[in-house]
Order: C-alpha cells, then sequence, then structure tokens
C-alpha cells in the first residue's frame, strides 16, 4: 500500500489486504505501507487491533515506511535500485536537493539495469525531486564546474522519449504522405 498521507483507517484496511492476499494466495503475508507525507516515524512496527466487549484483540502487525522522514544519504547507494531512487523523497540531509539529485542520477546511469527500468526511475527523481530555479541553476554551475554530464544524460524522462518517438513517427509518415500526394499530382498533370 503506498500512502500519500497516512488516513485513521490504514491499520484496518493493511489488514483487509493483507488477509484478502493470504486467501487468495495460500502464503504468509508480511504487509508493509509506504506513506508519502511527513510526520510518519521512518521505519515501524505497526499494530492494528479492535477492541470488543471491553478486550482489545491484536490482528496485525506490519511495516510501515515514512519516506519523507528518512535520511536520503543511507539509501542513495541502497539495493535495489528501487531504494535509491525512492531516497528522492526522502531528507536530502548534508547533500542538499541539487547534490541529492546529482548523486541519485550518477547511481541510475552507473546501474546495470536496462534502459527501460532506468528510464522509470529517473522518471521517478525527476517527478520527486523537483529543483527550484535557482537550485537548478546551482546544480548545472557545480556539474558544468565539474565537466560533468550527469544530468543532460539522464534529463530525458520516459514520457519525454516516447513523445519523440512519437513526433519522429509522425514526422515521417507526415513526407511519406506528402511524396505519394506529390506523385499524384504531378501524374494527373
Amino acid at each position: 500500500e503506498v500512502q500519500a498521507q497516512r488516513g485513521a483507517d490504514l491499520g484496518q484496511r493493511m489488514w483487509e489486504y493483507n488477509v484478502s492476499l493470504r486467501q487468495r494466495m495460500d502464503m504468509p503475508v508480511i504487509s508493509v505501507a509506504v506513506v508519502l507525507s511527513p510526520g510518519t516515524p521512518g521505519i515501524s512496527l505497526e499494530r492494528y487491533a479492535e477492541r470488543l466487549f471491553g478486550h482489545e484483540y491484536p490482528l496485525l502487525e506490519y511495516w510501515q515506511i515514512g519516506l519523507r522522514d528518512l535520511a536520503a544519504e543511507e539509501y542513495v547507494e541502497a539495493e535495489p535500485a528501487l531504494a535509491g531512487a525512492l531516497a528522492a523523497l526522502m531528507r536530502p540531509g548534508a547533500l542538499g536537493r541539487p547534490g541529492l539529485k546529482i548523486a541519485l542520477l550518477r547511481r541510475l546511469r552507473g546501474s546495470s539495469l536496462d534502459d527501460a527500468r532506468v528510464f522509470l526511475l529517473v522518471n521517478t527523481v525527476e517527478t520527486y525531486l523537483r529543483l527550484q530555479p535557482e537550485e537548478e541553476v546551482y546544480l548545472r554551475r557545480q556539474l558544468r564546474e565539474m565537466g560533468d554530464n550527469t544530468v543532460e544524460a539522464t534529463e530525458l524522462t520516459w514520457a519525454d522519449e516516447i513523445m519523440q518517438r512519437g513526433r519522429a513517427q509522425g514526422l515521417e509518415q507526415g513526407l511519406e504522405q506528402g511524396l505519394e500526394q506529390g506523385l499524384e499530382q504531378g501524374l494527373e498533370q
């Protein structure tokens, strides 16, 4: 379960998901909630219980991961690469936001993942670690001074690449149709 904000009914929903998966798969299930809003304490083991006739009945323990309250520096190099990409949602710490972005893009560019997965993870970083204009200027100046093309090499998001392919394909089809029409008009005259 991925939550933008932790709702009061999260424990009950986690229990319902757990029971449903266990019945469907007939296997043990470990439940994990990833919360994207701040104020959820890092990684914690939560307990869902119901109270009936004055007695509390524990039903489920599940892991809760509050990404906004974790230190990104601890996860930049983590495996799998998705953990590193999710660091874009964490506290940047001493790296600062521009430094964190550089570290994450270098990590993804240097990974052994195929191009499609790299683009998806870069898109995650680009989506969740949007820099302010002054941070972007600082980032590009730092990279230029270091002779590093990390951002330029990974700047295209998956959606951008698909759009570029679509434009190229549309241009190619348009040229073909234009040639055909020109030939037809030339033959008619």
